[in-house]
């Protein structure tokens, strides 16, 4: 991972996210425990971190959350929270009577 290509190392963070999508997200997390102490830009964290992205596409957060060990729970991105674009907004917001005129 160290030498690799930028366009094979994506690659390999695409298979791979696939790959542990459908074994149940199994892997050796324990061999990679050394990421965990690193700069976030080495190559072997950012890989994690890069996977776990693509995991969180092929499942949802808590899923991903309740799977990986908590130890790595760091290279998880936020929780994703819905932007709703066209929400009411004012004193009347969430009303029955707003709902039903909108």
């Amino acid at each position: 991972i160290d030498v690799m290509n930028k366009t094979c190392f994506d690659r390999l963070v695409s298979w791979f996210s696939y790959h542990l999508s459908n074994f149940q997200f199994r892997w050796s997390w324990d061999d990679w425990d050394d990421a965990l102490s690193q700069d976030p830009e080495e190559p072997k964290a950012k890989f994690i971190r890069e996977t776990l992205l693509k995991c969180l596409r092929l499942s949802y957060h808590q899923r991903v959350v309740e799977l990986i060990p908590e130890t790595f729970a760091a290279f998880l991105p936020d929780k994703p929270v819905p932007n709703f674009k066209y929400g009411i907004e004012g004193p009347f917001a969430g009303s029955v009577e707003t709902r039903a005129s909108a």
